[in-house]
């Protein structure tokens, strides 16, 4: 299928069967006792649509992926050995296996991504079988954008195709170097994949959709939410905030919070007086909030629901002592916790004013249940009514993809930062290094 856009796309490359395609994916998941779950879950299955091309056509596909903070390890002491398998690619060739419905079996799972080994195991592969390399950012290189490095992994193919959206904005070696080299030899055919054609046009339609645009913030992922919030606050008309993002707005504006969560690990963090003392934690911490509560945009409801969290070791939380439509004024009770941010009449009116909603984490703690029922789902659930029928939705986030369901004209993004970048410039280095830009990557040095 041709598009509109001035790219090659997967399904325009001709006869695969009997070639070596080097396939890069956004594999960056989390993995808790050998299993993948959630938001990350929700990135593999994305690849599925290239990849089970790939393996219709009889390619031999060679996967390319990263996994965690390998460099950041290593800088650490950490030994080499034990950084590498900290970070393999096992559980995701793993998990892959249990959702492809194809003949083949096995995913064969190489130690490296580069090297006689590795080259062997490629030689190795019959048509329609997958090679899963060792983890790329165990290289500096990388992440350094290196040529020698990318000219390697270009050794280990015929065809280059990249579809990993999620790290589509980073200038890393498998990224913008090989698709710099790809265009510029011209030797091997390159092009991007279905993931890529599938975000890139509903970025695309949320950026050029006349109209107020609104962006929900919520969830537990503070740092993350509050950068997002932060770099696209110009680029809409309104910032709701809920879930962590509301409770570190409203506590540094000086309300009590009390046991509220504001990061994942559950600790408080204040506003500091002066930015120059304190912990580093406290520093950064204070960075952010001051970044947030600088939105101009940003939406901050008045009236929560708390709760008493009891903490038992080994155990989810409970929550006792529900008090819902509470008015926040100078904050809440010193044992409690905020679970739910309720949606009052200004900012439903900014929801139904909205022609594209953003929506990034939940309102409140809406997957919590407490005896057979979920108390803290109604700010959620308000903001899903609010949006009328013919809105543009995109949202990102497990929790947010679930309690979406339903919407008319609903678009389920990977979202990261390569979304907040694409949303603002309208550019991402994926994207300049495919039509051969060079210039632009210099210019960044």
């Amino acid at each position: 299928m041709a598009s509109h856009y001035n790219y090659r796309w997967v399904d325009e490359l001709g006869a695969l069967r009997g070639k070596t395609v080097f396939a890069r994916f956004e594999y960056n998941v989390k993995v808790k006792g050998g299993k993948i779950k959630g938001d990350d879950a929700v990135r593999i299955e994305k690849s599925l649509g290239t990849l089970n091309y790939l393996l219709q056509q009889g390619a031999r596909v060679v996967i390319g992926a990263h996994r965690g903070r390998p460099q950041e390890e290593l800088r650490a002491g950490t030994s080499f050995e034990a950084v590498r398998e900290n970070n393999s690619m096992k559980p995701v060739a793993s998990h892959l296996e249990s959702l492809l419905k194809w003949e083949k079996g096995t995913i064969k799972v190489a130690t490296d991504c580069i090297g006689g080994e590795v080259q062997k195991m490629i030689e190795g592969l019959n048509d329609g079988e997958i090679l899963m390399l060792g983890n790329l950012r165990l290289y500096a290189e990388e992440e350094n954008n290196d040529a020698a490095f990318a000219a390697k992994l270009r050794e280990l193919c015929d065809i280059y195709v990249f579809d990993a959206f999620g790290v589509a904005h980073r200038a890393n070696a498998s990224v913008a170097e090989c698709l710099l080299q790809c265009y510029e030899k011209g030797d091997k055919p390159y092009a991007f994949g279905f993931l890529m054609r599938e975000e890139l046009s509903m970025w695309d339609g949320a950026r050029n959709l006349p109209g107020r645009k609104l962006l929900a913030v919520g969830g537990i992922k503070l740092k993350e939410k509050i950068e997002a919030a932060a770099r696209l606050s110009p680029s809409v008309d309104y910032v709701l905030a809920g879930g962590a993002v509301f409770n570190a707005a409203v506590n540094a504006k000086g309300i009590h919070i009390g046991k509220s969560m504001i990061t994942d690990a559950g600790q408080r963090y204040v506003l500091l007086e002066d930015s120059t003392e304190g912990d580093e934690s406290g520093r950064e911490a204070d960075k952010a909030v001051r970044k947030l509560i600088a939105i101009k945009n940003l939406l901050l409801p008045g009236t929560v629901t708390y709760a008493k969290p009891l903490i038992q070791e080994g155990m989810k939380p409970a929550y006792t002592e529900i008090h819902p439509d509470i008015l926040l004024g100078d904050g809440i009770p010193l044992d409690y916790a905020i679970m739910d941010v309720i949606i009052g009449q200004g900012e439903k009116k900014s929801i139904e004013g909205s022609d594209v909603i953003l929506w990034f984490g939940n309102i409140g703690a809406s997957d919590i249940e407490v005896n057979g029922k979920f108390p803290f789902s109604r700010g959620t659930e308000a903001f899903k009514r609010s949006i009328r029928p013919n809105a543009y939705v995109i949202v990102g986030g497990g929790d947010s993809v679930a309690a979406s369901e339903g919407l008319e004209n609903r678009h389920v993004s990977t979202g990261g930062g390569a979304a907040i970048k694409y949303f603002t410039s309208g550019t991402l280095e994926a994207l300049e290094a495919f039509n051969g830009n060079r210039g632009y990557f210099l210019k960044k040095k």
